[in-house]
């Protein structure tokens, strides 16, 4: 058995519903031995019935800083390499060793069927009432989308599912 306590990343759907493992492991704190850690992820599988993940060649374990966000009853990670801008209030050190995909993030683009990582957030000024009172939406995007939007963001007009449209008889 490992000293250190390793934990296990899982799905989480938009509702917050907690899904299927990933192969992402991570501890608390830095300056973890990558070949003790690697040993600590093999005993957590064994111990919770988990499939070993295969480990490819040069893959080790990545100094990084964690967040947590709530949505609805689950926990989303929200992590980054540098420590530029990091709070040390909201974020934490960890160690991670993603198996499962290459890149370091959290949350995946919001485009529909868009399983990239997030690398930026985008706001739009939203018109949600006639009187013009806007609301902020923030989309995340990967790199590839947030390319495609162009850099005046239009405005939107949301209309409450049910409603009346009443339209100008001059138009």
């Amino acid at each position: 058995m490992s000293d250190i306590e390793i934990m296990q990343d899982c799905e989480v759907d938009d509702d917050g519903d907690v899904g299927g493992w990933l192969n992402v492991f991570w501890c608390e704190g830095h300056g973890h031995d990558a070949g003790k850690f690697i040993r600590a992820v093999v005993d957590h599988c064994l111990d919770w019935g988990h499939d070993i993940p295969k480990v490819p060649e040069g893959l080790e374990p990545v100094e990084m800083w964690h967040h947590d966000r709530k949505v609805g009853d689950a926990v989303i990670y929200q992590r980054r390499t540098d420590r530029e801008g990091v709070r040390p209030a909201d974020w934490r050190p960890v160690t991670v060793l993603d198996c499962e995909r290459r890149f370091f993030g959290g949350s995946s683009c919001s485009v529909t069927n868009c399983t990239r990582p997030v690398m930026s957030a985008q706001g739009f000024p939203i018109v949600w009432e006639p009187d013009g009172e806007y609301l902020a939406l923030e989309m995340r995007l990967c790199d590839e989308h947030r390319r495609q939007v162009p850099e005046k963001s239009y405005r939107l007009r949301f209309i409450p599912v049910g409603a009346t449209i009443m339209l100008d008889g001059e138009q």
